[in-house]
């Protein structure tokens, strides 16, 4: 079971129970309390479950979208040639420091070693998961 499943299942659970405990439909006697009792109506329960389950629902899209978002970035040129150009310019900065005597072009080096490994990445991972499904 998905983790979604297992919440809306656990919800519905004690949803079930607490009807149950209330003297509801659930529970076999088929009576029902006055509300000047101080129990909730069967009616009034649905409507909070109701509720209960759109906001569950309205939580997990918004986990959703911001788990697409992250994704999104994770596997984005943008992000790779952001990252790229910073690796560049501290490996520079780097061998600046000791003294390289060529620190430009010995920067390409690492640079181009991030560069080729994140482009390489998304056939590795789809080879992973061909091997890890079958």
């Amino acid at each position: 079971m998905s983790p979604v499943q297992i919440r809306l299942s656990t919800l519905l659970i004690s949803i079930i129970s607490k009807v149950s405990a209330r003297g509801g439909p659930a529970s076999g006697c088929g009576v029902e309390r006055s509300p000047e009792e101080g129990d909730v109506t069967s009616s009034t329960l649905v409507l909070s479950t109701y509720m209960d389950l759109e906001e569950e629902i309205r939580k997990i899209k918004e986990r959703n979208s911001r788990v697409e978002t992250d994704k999104a970035w994770e596997t984005s040129q943008t992000r790779i040639i952001f990252l790229s150009v910073i690796t560049y310019v501290l490996v520079t900065l780097v061998l600046c420091v000791i003294h390289n005597e060529r620190p430009f072009v010995y920067s390409l080096i690492p640079t181009l070693g991030y560069f080729i490994s994140m482009q390489s990445l998304p056939f590795i991972k789809k080879w992973w998961v061909k091997r890890r499904s079958n």
